[in-house]
């Protein structure tokens, strides 16, 4: 998982967040008050630009994803994933006693990578 979180308030607007998501080199940002109300990614912001005349005054809530797809960080790596397939999405929103962070698809690949690497390796030194 991502953290820390980059949240902004919905009431933001789209040139302001997509300033802030470059600014911090992320994929997306949790639109939030006390609990996440949205998300908007690079591809949302992007769409944002494109359809409104003037993103400047357009609050990024327009572009965002609702309901948040959310997880609980003690779920298994296997859910997570389920999730993201089921729902047809790249983040999900890990939350406990607050938003704690980000699961991406990239993460997951890069988890799923590492352990395949390790496999790979301890059956290839018990081959030895």
């Amino acid at each position: 998982m991502s953290t820390p979180v980059i949240t902004a308030p919905p009431a933001r607007t789209l040139t302001a967040v997509t300033e802030q998501l470059l600014e911090e080199g992320v994929g997306s940002v949790v639109l939030a008050t006390e609990t996440p109300d949205g998300i908007v990614t690079k591809t949302d912001l992007l769409a944002g630009h494109s359809t409104y005349d003037a993103p400047a005054e357009q609050p990024v809530s327009a572009v965002a994803s609702t309901p948040v797809v959310t997880i609980h960080p003690d779920q298994p790596l296997s859910t997570a994933a389920r999730r993201l397939d089921e729902r047809k999405i790249k983040h999900l929103v890990v939350v406990d006693q607050g938003i704690e962070g980000v699961v991406t698809t990239t993460d997951i690949l890069n988890q799923l990578g590492s352990t395949t690497t390790g496999l790979l390796n301890e059956v290839a030194a018990s081959d030895e």
